[in-house]
């Protein structure tokens, strides 16, 4: 069975009318395969769709008009009411978490610019990077959208805005990327650390459940919550298009927290739709959510951190990406050998904003 695409009700522009069954489309064994990562590879490519675009284009709207709605910002000139009505309401409340919690801390995004070299090693991919880039959610208090300009492919750009950061970070976050929060008072230059985000989000009200991860830990990390708490390996009744969110530490001793989403809640050691994600994860190193798998993942030293302008993004030898608690020095889980530093490791002017080729404009598929 091919994806069933999402489709907006055609009597109801505020609704979508066939969640369920887009989603569960989605796990099918014949769009669910390792060969969609290596295909994307082979292109060169950082983003493995699952999903047809049209149906991510809609889904990234409905998140985006959610964060503009939370942040009182309906008269945006690029805000879509219906996309919003269409937002589901369990997504909504953590859209409103994360805008809220970044805006509150004065956060910005660093994401580390990828170039795939065409060589392997112990079979996995290996990438190139020159620094970690920095786009700023918010400029003089206004927040920067970006639009979403196109469906099929799926387009985005920076439009009438400075920049397109808030975007750029639904659709990673869409794709399944590893983000670190770094907020230990040890990893910012002027020693002000702020609340951890799994703290705070474990005390913000939201379903959430225990779950154990493989992050940050050599077998098991027991210690992360998982949002929503999904049983049973079918979409539920409450349609969430937000099906598995995951935070955690990154270390025993601190605040320093990791998210992102997930294909599906853990249910087993063994079998399910996690599962069977997690063996891909294995095979590829390439983290996955329910719609799309990317390459930025702590094992291959690409996260994508949301950090304080105080934080050093400073590339160290030992674990080829800036430092942080619960990575300082190399460890077991690392997989060092797959990303490739040029020349000299770049100083704190990696931290320089640049325009990556991969954004804004067509997403590959």
């Amino acid at each position: 069975m091919s994806v069933i695409p999402l489709q907006v009700d055609p009597h109801d522009s505020e609704k979508f009318s066939n969640i369920t069954a887009y989603v569960n489309s989605l796990f099918s064994a014949d769009v669910r395969s390792e060969s969609v990562i290596n295909s994307a590879i082979a292109h060169g490519q950082l983003h493995a769709w699952y999903t047809d675009q049209n149906s991510a284009s809609l889904i990234l709207r409905s998140w985006l008009a959610q964060w503009q709605h939370s942040q009182g910002d309906t008269d945006h000139p690029g805000y879509d009411h219906d996309a919003y009505e269409r937002c589901p309401v369990s997504d909504g409340y953590l859209i409103d978490f994360l805008a809220t919690y970044i805006k509150q801390h004065g956060l910005l995004m660093a994401i580390p610019d990828l170039v795939d070299t065409g060589s392997v090693s112990n079979g996995l991919e290996v990438y190139q990077t020159t620094g970690w880039r920095v786009k700023h959610f918010m400029t003089d208090g206004v927040w920067n959208y970006g639009q979403i300009t196109g469906n099929n492919p799926l387009q985005y750009s920076a439009s009438g805005d400075i920049d397109d950061t808030v975007v750029t970070f639904l659709r990673w976050l869409m794709s399944g990327a590893h983000f670190v929060v770094p907020s230990e008072n040890d990893d910012q230059l002027n020693g002000n650390g702020f609340p951890g985000f799994t703290e705070v989000f474990s005390t913000a009200g939201l379903t959430t459940r225990r779950t154990f991860t493989s992050h940050y830990a050599t077998y098991v990390n027991a210690s992360c919550l998982n949002f929503l708490n999904i049983e049973g390996d079918t979409e539920p009744a409450s349609e969430p298009l937000i099906a598995s969110f995951v935070t955690g530490p990154t270390t025993d001793l601190g605040s320093n927290s990791f998210f992102q989403l997930e294909g599906w809640p853990l249910e087993s050691i063994t079998g399910g739709r996690h599962n069977a994600d997690y063996a891909a994860y294995q095979a590829t190193l390439w983290n996955i959510s329910t719609y799309a798998a990317c390459p930025y993942s702590e094992r291959r030293s690409t996260p994508i951190f949301i950090a304080k302008s105080q934080f050093d993004l400073s590339i160290q030898q030992a674990t080829n990406m800036p430092s942080y608690k619960g990575a300082e020095t190399a460890q077991e889980w690392m997989h060092t050998d797959l990303l490739v530093i040029p020349g000299e490791r770049p100083p704190v002017a990696a931290q320089v904003e640049v325009q990556s080729a991969d954004e804004p404009g067509a997403v590959p598929a």
